[in-house]
């Protein structure tokens, strides 16, 4: 069953290929099954293959790693009540910033 599962998340991200990749395909396969195993989901799996440089498992989880502190810095705004009238106007939902300025690090900028 992980073995079909791995081919699942590998076989259209392989495909995609052009040039194929040096790296074997039964390699990249064990990679892909023990990030399975670790947890990873496919999603995640196949985000860090196109993210990586070198397929192999530090090239792999070096990508997975850095997918989830990108997440854990985005910051959770759920609890930010909504707003309306001119500020809802000026208010950037990306970095929490409202009269029209930004942060440094905000992608809406």
């Amino acid at each position: 069953m992980l073995n079909q599962q791995a081919k699942q998340v590998l076989d259209p991200w392989w495909e995609d290929q052009h040039p194929r990749p040096v790296a074997s395909y039964i390699g990249v396969l064990q990679i892909v099954k023990r990030c399975l195993q670790a947890g990873y989901e496919p999603d995640q799996i196949r985000c860090a293959l196109d993210d990586t440089l070198v397929l192999t498992v530090n090239g792999i989880e070096f990508a997975l790693r850095k997918q989830q502190s990108e997440r854990a810095k985005v910051p959770d705004r759920s609890h930010v009540p909504p707003m309306v009238g001119s500020d809802a106007a000026s208010y950037c939902e990306e970095c929490g910033v409202r009269g029209g300025r930004h942060r440094f690090d905000c992608v809406s900028a």
